[in-house]
């Protein structure tokens, strides 16, 4: 790229940079005007939390004490106080699309965590609304999940919406291939969307995935899906990842 001075009329090449990926162009947008004017970071896992939270920021502040809830946000401050046993108390402020809400992780998952819980960082977050004589709510914090890896870590199932006059034999055998090249745990069903019979749903008795974004992604692409959606498996005991 060539510039010319106003002054002095000399020609400059000014040096080669890489485009920001969307996440750089947020992050730096946070930085400078201290919002998002390109969209929001969470907006790229909207199936993760359509499929993993319970209610969103903005309604979990207006539940009643002691009320379950798991929301997903991104970590946009974080400050640790030493209580008096030593122990140290994480108060981590959650934003997502619809708000802020500050949440308590205390010492066991702060260690655990390390250097993981920072500013940037995108979370599932599971825990109870906890007021504790302050007219502002908190979520204390049982346990959370990276956002980035929850496909893997908490799908149970997948569902695969097709429509039934677009799909082919051919996509058919192409979303196949996708699957048996990502073996797994996890169950597949194909519902089929028939303006004739309704939904019919169909399971797929062989094939079992290792959920992924790079496989659901690609099943997305397949001419004919309608919508890929993730179930959620079983709560068993406490996670962290």
């Amino acid at each position: 790229l060539e510039t010319h001075g106003e002054s002095d009329g000399i020609s400059r090449q000014l040096p080669y940079a890489d485009e920001w990926s969307l996440m750089e162009k947020l992050s730096h947008e946070r930085d400078v005007l201290g919002f998002y004017s390109s969209g929001h970071p969470l907006s790229r896992y909207r199936r993760e939390i359509d499929a993993f939270t319970t209610t969103s920021i903005a309604e979990a502040k207006r539940m009643a004490d002691g009320k379950r809830v798991v929301v997903a946000g991104i970590i946009a401050g974080k400050r640790i106080h030493l209580a008096r046993d030593g122990k140290r108390i994480g108060f981590v402020s959650l934003e997502d699309l619809t708000g802020q809400m500050e949440s308590v992780f205390f010492n066991d998952m702060i260690k655990a965590a390390g250097d993981d819980l920072k500013e940037g960082l995108m979370v599932l977050v599971y825990g109870t609304v906890s007021y504790r004589n302050e007219d502002e709510p908190k979520i204390r914090v049982s346990e959370f999940v990276e956002l980035e890896t929850s496909i893997e870590s908490l799908t149970g199932k997948l569902e695969i919406d097709v429509v039934g006059k677009k799909i082919t034999e051919s996509a058919l055998e192409i979303m196949t291939g996708m699957l048996e090249s990502n073996p797994g745990k996890a169950p597949v069903s194909l519902v089929v969307q028939s303006e004739q019979v309704g939904d019919v749903v169909l399971q797929m008795p062989r094939a079992r995935v290792k959920p992924t974004r790079d496989l659901i992604a690609a099943l997305d692409g397949i001419e004919g899906v309608a919508n890929v959606r993730l179930i959620p498996k079983a709560r068993r005991g406490r996670r962290r990842g």
